[in-house]
């Protein structure tokens, strides 16, 4: 907007003034989801959305559609409770239908032509499984099929919902991985076959939340670094331990600084290698490598490890 200041006697102009405005925003604007979400097939959502036009008007008459073909056809996403609205922001339960690779959201008032919002890009609908593949992958593919599976564990992890399974494909991960509560299942292309899970290599640490039940599960992966069942960046004492299970995994040829191979993890490890582990450390004493597991050890085979498990009273 641009204002002139005249001269109130002569009419001369003495300045010109631009005032910048905001842009009024659309009658409705949809906000979740607005492309790249992962949504499992089936499962429970909820489309969030604002209303920015003044209360008074005419009742709405809300409507969502979806489209599997990138905008050309839409169809009515019927069922469910109603939309629920409350000074503006809205929100509507949703199942999730079909397996379909893309998604497009629309919100619309069927009372006003003007009120309608298309989500930016697609989202992703999954069956539940995502792929990793270090040599043919890549982490801007979606994950959901080997062919089109990610080049890194974590870029999945963080992808991943509750329930999930992730699937990893032979090669050397070169990462850290944190496995951020999530109860998913992590596991190797064949995790009781012992030359899959020597193939599978993650050349790093693996962290856990420390809030993860037995339902988080790592399995047949050959890892060169340590585990820890809780998440020191935001548990710094480890008041919380993961009772995450981890299985058929080989620990081999890794070198610790003052132990602690294994730490903090309660839940079950069973059918583990640990082997050939060394440590430097300068302080004396007994330097453990398996410390603070609370949980069942069972069916691990264990070998030149130095000190061994650290076991306390109760």
């Amino acid at each position: 907007v641009r204002l002139s200041l005249l001269d109130g006697a002569d009419g001369t102009l003495l300045e010109t003034v631009t005032i910048h405005q905001d842009p009024e925003p659309p009658p409705l604007e949809l906000i979740e989801p607005n492309g790249g979400e992962y949504y499992r097939a089936g499962s429970p959502q909820t489309i969030r959305f604002v209303d920015n036009r003044r209360p008074g008007g005419e009742q709405p008459n809300y409507r969502r559609l979806l489209s599997a073909d990138n905008g050309r056809s839409w169809m009515p996403l019927h069922g469910g409770p109603p939309v629920n609205c409350q000074a503006g922001q809205c929100s509507w339960e949703w199942y999730v239908p079909g397996i379909w690779d893309n998604l497009l959201v629309r919100i619309l008032d069927a009372n006003d032509p003007e009120a309608i919002d298309t989500s930016d890009a697609p989202l992703i609908v999954y069956e539940g499984n995502l792929y990793v593949d270090a040599a043919n992958g890549n982490d801007t593919n979606n994950g959901i099929t080997p062919e089109t599976a990610f080049a890194t564990i974590q870029k999945a992890i963080d992808t991943a919902s509750d329930g999930d399974i992730i699937t990893v494909a032979p090669g050397v991960y070169t990462e850290d991985i944190n496995l951020l509560g999530k109860n998913i299942t992590l596991t190797s292309a064949g995790p009781t076959s012992s030359a899959v899970v020597k193939a599978t290599t993650i050349d790093g640490s693996v962290t856990f939340r420390g809030t993860e039940d037995p339902n988080c599960i790592l399995t047949g992966f050959n890892i060169n670094g340590a585990i820890a069942g809780y998440d020191w960046e935001i548990d710094p004492v480890g008041e919380n331990h993961t009772h995450a299970t981890i299985s058929h995994c080989i620990l081999e040829n890794v070198s610790t600084g003052c132990g602690q191979l294994i730490q903090a993890c309660d839940g079950i490890i069973s059918h583990c290698v640990i082997a050939k582990i060394n440590y430097m450390c300068g302080r004396p004493g007994p330097v453990p490598q398996i410390v603070g597991c609370h949980g069942l050890i069972e069916n691990c085979t264990m070998a030149d490890m130095q000190d061994g498990i650290e076991v306390f009273p109760g």
